[in-house]
């Protein structure tokens, strides 16, 4: 009988250290989300799962609820001051058109720049051949950042381009996403390395803390060539885009040709993903800069990425 008073109280004893265990982790998941969810169905998920699926659900809201991927920030230090000012100026006139630009300032936090969509492109049939143009002939800097980069018959044209560009004496990088360019073998990374092309991989890394399988994805595609132009869309680099070649799952997406000191900051957005994945300072500007590339709409890039705020739309519409 003493034995099984003791056992009972041994085991209402750990049951209480467990209780107490999880009711601290729960709050403090409670806690983060409340202080960094701005999003509120969200929110309420992660919060639910903590204090209904004990240790579970907080291991689950570390490992997919916090985005570790911090941006380093010199140079929004500076343009987040010059958009203030210019938001400030604008929301003192009366004109809407006016309000317009500083609440659109505000979302992107880019100044108002010159640019145009110079051709609108369907598939890899269209863009692939003048992304490919465009490599060859440039003449100081190449950007290439995407999301999938395969070793097919177009990956390899691309390298091969890429390869011939840097042996000229072109400043060349390429990013590629660490999960969808492959997460356990990146042919095109290889292919590039051995060419004495620098590149590199966004996010990869074989060890659990670093997350290489959350979403926390580069999925920009982006081509910037002498600062001239930028090839901007939804199109990565594999021949499942090529639908005239009739592949077994074509994939259509579309990619702009734009043009103007708007693609300054497409440049200046791939500088800052590669600082952030390398540790290296920018390769410096393009040739574009010039008046002549001044002329055209006004325009700011809209910048996506993991470690970017989704809900800027719905936090600014009442400006």
């Amino acid at each position: 009988m003493e034995q099984f008073v003791e056992t009972s109280a041994l085991l209402e004893s750990r049951a209480f250290l467990v209780g107490g265990l999880h009711f601290v982790i729960a709050a403090a998941v409670t806690a983060h989300t409340l202080m960094t969810k701005r999003d509120v169905p969200a929110a309420i998920g992660w919060i639910g799962m903590a204090w209904l699926a004990p240790v579970l659900g907080a291991l689950l809201y570390v490992g997919f609820g916090i985005n570790r991927v911090k941006r380093r920030a010199r140079r929004l230090k500076g343009s987040v001051r010059s958009v203030d000012r210019v938001v400030t100026s604008d929301i003192s006139s009366e004109d809407p058109i006016e309000h317009l630009k500083a609440a659109i300032a505000r979302i992107t936090g880019q100044e108002m720049a010159m640019g145009k969509v110079a051709a609108v492109l369907e598939c890899g049939d269209q863009a692939y051949p003048q992304m490919l143009a465009a490599i060859e002939s440039a003449k100081s800097h190449i950007r290439l950042s995407t999301y999938i980069f395969r070793a097919d018959d177009v990956g390899l044209q691309f390298i091969r381009a890429l390869a011939r560009a840097h042996r000229r004496g072109v400043r060349t990088r390429v990013l590629i996403d660490g999960f969808g360019g492959g997460f356990v073998r990146s042919s095109a990374f290889h292919h590039l390395r051995r060419q004495g092309v620098p590149v590199s991989r966004f996010l990869h890394s074989t060890l659990p803390w670093e997350m290489p399988f959350l979403d926390l994805r580069l999925h920009k595609k982006s081509l910037v060539v002498d600062g001239e132009s930028a090839f901007v869309g939804g199109l990565n680099i594999g021949d499942e885009n090529l639908i005239a070649k009739r592949p077994k799952a074509p994939v259509r997406d579309t990619h702009f040709r734009v043009e103007g000191t708007i693609v300054r900051q497409v440049e200046q957005e791939f500088d800052d993903d590669w600082s952030f994945t390398t540790g290296e300072e920018a390769m410096g500007t393009g040739s574009a800069h010039q008046e002549s590339a001044s002329r055209g709409p006004a325009a700011r890039t809209i910048v996506a990425g993991p470690d970017q705020e989704v809900d800027q739309l719905v936090r600014h519409c009442h400006i």
